[in-house]
């Protein structure tokens, strides 16, 4: 609130006590959504053209750029870009990713594989191509990567597709897909 120049809110404790037990669950270091369908909802909250939600540009862009930037639940992060990519401002959606991009935390590496699978065409070229490569050390991710592989072959730079190829030859499932797909291409 603070950081985003909120004012008129709820006193914070007022809040959790709100919505305790009903939407929200929270212990000494967590406070979660408590049912799926909440989290799910946030997507409905922000715009799915140009015009922007009040709710996307003055609080939810800028509370993940401010997670973002100091390093807080990355894996929430990558996985609301994910979830969310085309609904985020597009000045915001790849600085958001150009921030979590060099994390090591595994599960960012998978969102990160995952929004470059849904997200392809809309993903500048010299940034998905910096994702791919990144991500192929977590196996979960590795799975999108050859997904996006066997279905975008042609759409990923030669020397980028050749060098991926090889590091996914050394991940089983992957190795798997792949060969089932070069042998009938």
């Amino acid at each position: 609130a603070n950081e985003l120049a909120l004012k008129d809110l709820l006193d914070f404790e007022k809040i959790l006590s709100w919505f305790e037990d009903d939407k929200i669950e929270f212990d000494a270091s967590h406070i979660s959504f408590s049912h799926p369908s909440y989290y799910e909802a946030l997507g409905h909250l922000l715009s799915d053209s140009d015009h922007y939600t009040t709710f996307d540009k003055n609080v939810f862009s800028h509370v993940l750029l401010y997670m973002a930037n100091h390093g807080f639940n990355l894996e929430f992060v990558a996985d609301s870009i994910t979830q969310n990519y085309q609904q985020l401002p597009l000045e915001i959606r790849n600085q958001l990713l150009e921030k979590v991009v060099s994390s090591k935390m595994e599960t960012v590496k998978f969102y990160l594989a995952r929004c470059v699978e849904k997200n392809f065409e809309e993903l500048p070229t010299d940034l998905r191509e910096r994702i791919i490569p990144h991500v192929l050390s977590n196996p979960s991710a590795a799975r999108s990567i050859t997904s996006i592989i066997v279905n975008k072959n042609n759409e990923i730079e030669s020397s980028l597709r050749k060098k991926t190829l090889l590091k996914l030859c050394h991940i089983h499932d992957s190795s798997e897909l792949l060969s089932f797909h070069l042998i009938h291409t």
